[in-house]
């Protein structure tokens, strides 16, 4: 009965021990399946990329084919830009045509407009300046009399040149705001047409044109000269001889005015070889 009970244990025991193994087994086994279907999954994949056609080809940019940059309005490439916009419009419009008799026209009638308000203006501000002057001097006559509140004459004759003055301040006014309209209209015009074509200068004009340009230069010598011949003067006053040296301030301001005459001599020459080669000065012998 013992020996029976024995053998049953040890079957048991034998039987237990195989089932345990063939549990964890069967897990092993399954692992190692699922790895080797992602596996089998991933190279599948992979085949199917490489089998398959590009569907999207990469485009080639150009300066013909790029967009046009945007930019946020205010910023300074968005400025930038428009300048640049601007800038070419101004040189397609400078490559045009010229402007035509009537656009001269318009532009002549705008610039004379504006020159007849500022004489206009100048002139009645120059009355304006003789009015006040006036009224200054009445009224210091008129409140200067004892008798000034009974006078009844002088106090109207004041009032009349208080509403002179305020009806020519009121016209000034006026006129300064249609200037300033007239101001506007011929910078539109000119801006429309462009700078106006120059005329050919005259020989006489080509010649007075130099001249205004060395004219400073000789006022300047002929100050130089003037303050020398005035050095020398008084020199010959006090007794001396030009051929004796000067020495101290007098001395040294001679010197620097005689380098500043060869200076104004050399520049002038200079001007006038300019000219000579312009063909407007006659070339010297």
């Amino acid at each position: 009965m013992n020996a029976g009970l024995r053998f049953l244990t040890v079957m048991s025991a034998i039987i237990l021990s195989a089932a345990g193994s063939a549990a964890q087994a069967q897990p092993s086994a399954q692992e190692k399946d699922k790895k080797e279907t992602v596996a089998d999954a991933a190279r599948r994949a992979r085949a199917e990329r490489e089998r398959k056609p590009v569907a999207q080809t990469l485009r080639e940019f150009t300066n013909d084919t790029l967009p046009p940059a945007r930019f946020p309005a205010g910023s300074e490439a968005a400025t930038s830009a428009t300048i640049d916009s601007g800038s070419a419009a101004a040189g397609a419009a400078s490559t045009s045509a010229p402007p035509s008799e009537a656009d001269e026209k318009e532009r002549s009638e705008s610039e004379g407009a504006l020159k007849a308000e500022k004489e206009k203006l100048g002139k009645l501000k120059g009355d304006l300046d003789l009015l006040e002057r006036e009224a200054k001097l009445n009224k210091a006559s008129f409140y200067g009399k004892p008798d000034s509140a009974g006078d009844r004459a002088g106090a109207a004759n004041i009032a009349a040149q208080d509403a002179a003055l305020a009806a020519k301040k009121t016209e000034i006014t006026e006129t300064e705001a249609k200037i300033k309209e007239l101001e506007d209209k011929s910078k539109t015009v000119n801006d429309r047409l462009g700078p106006r074509a120059e005329e050919p200068k005259t020989q006489e004009q080509q010649r007075d044109s130099w001249a205004e340009k060395t004219r400073p230069l000789r006022d300047e010598l002929a100050k130089i000269d003037a303050e020398l011949a005035a050095i020398q003067q008084e020199r010959t006053a006090q007794g001396g001889s030009s051929r004796e040296p000067l020495v101290g301030f007098t001395g040294d301001r001679i010197a620097q005015l005689q380098r500043r005459r060869g200076e104004l001599q050399r520049q002038i020459s200079d001007i006038e070889d300019d000219a000579r080669r312009a063909g407007t000065l006659p070339v010297r012998n």
